[in-house]
């Protein structure tokens, strides 16, 4: 809820402080790279040293990012709140929290679930943070957002459970009666650094990961399909308020009602088709159907014809999310589970990366049409990878 407090005034707040497409842009960009190499990070440190752990660290490091936008008065403020960023990856430690609490065929049914909350929070966000913006200030909203980040922070410190690895990763060792406290103090804080170190230098095992069967494949279709939505998530804001001069609040009504349809699918729809459809015919049904949509959305001209032409990849791209990690998790063993979903969230920010960039030239230089030809291009190499 509270990252979408301030996502909704955070493109209005930029053009307030006199920064123009391209800074947006580039703005997005620094803050999708700097998410995709602390995502990494993440993902090994919650593998090394617990997912509620690290879940814990991002809700602080929100509480930072927003602290900074609160005070932001320039240019050169906003670029310095995306630092705390590296390790604001509050979606993927609690979907870490939930792989290491869950079995494989019970998984995808429960992050659906979860993602419900997460997207209940979408509901509320856009109109608590475009109501602050119109009828206070952009700042405001931000504050807000902190301050709900750091009653995160107590309410997990308070009622999360220690959560430990299934398949533990060292013998346990011998019980020594005659051991005093202080060796004991310094061999633990060896392995502690130990960790660190192996969680700060992991290229070898990111690419051990990636060779298993199926992973490649996955996280493949991930960018694929997230590139095209990607575009529209990002740049959508500035087409309704450039061209069909929509206000913050206006903007919000579209957000909830993307978080309205998530919220359902992921919600109900999830354990529904899982329970009575393999992964394989999901992955395959859900790409066709965004080959016609975005066909559709690259004939459309109105937010009428763009609200028919997203509800469907709206929809898939929510099935997707779930149904992508939930596999991914199984295909790895349980000491490796954090890091593959970290590079799951590290292609998504990736594509969150290169959406910006993409998608401002786009639209500057062919219009709002072209997002869905890309759409169109990219889902049927998606669809083709799951036929032949």
């Amino acid at each position: 809820m509270w990252s979408v407090v301030s996502t909704v005034f955070f493109q209005y707040l930029t053009q307030k402080l006199g920064a123009d497409p391209v800074t947006f842009g580039y703005l997005l960009s620094t803050f999708g790279i700097i998410q995709t190499l602390g995502g990494l990070v993440f993902g090994r440190f919650g593998d090394l040293f617990g997912s509620d752990r690290v879940l814990v660290v991002a809700f602080i490091a929100a509480a930072m990012y927003y602290g900074l936008l609160s005070i932001a008065i320039n240019i050169p403020i906003l670029f310095l709140s995306c630092l705390p960023s590296v390790f604001m990856h509050a979606m993927q430690g609690g979907s870490m929290v939930i792989t290491d609490l869950t079995n494989h065929k019970e998984r995808a049914s429960i992050l659906g679930k979860v993602s419900l909350f997460y997207a209940c929070g979408s509901v509320l966000g856009p109109g608590l943070g475009g109501y602050i913006s119109t009828h206070y200030s952009n700042h405001l909203a931000a504050a807000v957002a902190c301050l709900g980040s750091l009653l995160s922070v107590f309410l997990l410190v308070c009622f999360l459970p220690k959560v430990q690895k299934k398949e533990p990763h060292s013998p346990v060792p011998e019980d020594n009666s005659d051991q005093t406290a202080g060796p004991q103090f310094k061999k633990e804080e060896c392995n502690i650094l130990e960790d660190a170190s192996k969680a700060l230098s992991s290229p070898n095992k990111m690419l051990q990961v990636i060779n298993y069967p199926g992973v490649k494949h996955l996280l493949m279709t991930k960018v694929l399909t997230g590139l095209p939505s990607s575009i529209y998530s990002v740049m959508l804001p500035i087409v309704t308020m450039n061209t069909f001069k929509y206000t913050a609040q206006q903007n919000s009504y579209w957000q909830t009602y993307v978080a309205v349809l998530m919220m359902i699918t992921q919600g109900f729809g999830v354990g529904f088709l899982t329970k009575r459809v393999s992964d394989q015919s999901l992955f395959k049904w859900v790409t066709f159907v965004f080959i016609w949509s975005y066909l559709f959305m690259s004939l459309s001209h109105t937010v009428a014809e763009m609200l028919v032409a997203m509800a469907p990849i709206i929809i898939g791209m929510a099935l997707l999310s779930v149904i992508i990690n939930s596999s991914l998790t199984q295909l790895v063993p349980s000491s490796d589970t954090g890091l593959v979903l970290a590079m799951a969230m590290a292609c998504d920010a990736l594509v969150g990366t290169v959406a910006p960039i993409l998608g401002g030239f786009l639209l500057k230089s062919y219009g709002h049409q072209t997002f869905g030809c890309i759409g169109f291009v990219t889902s049927t190499i998606a669809f083709a990878t799951f036929c032949f």
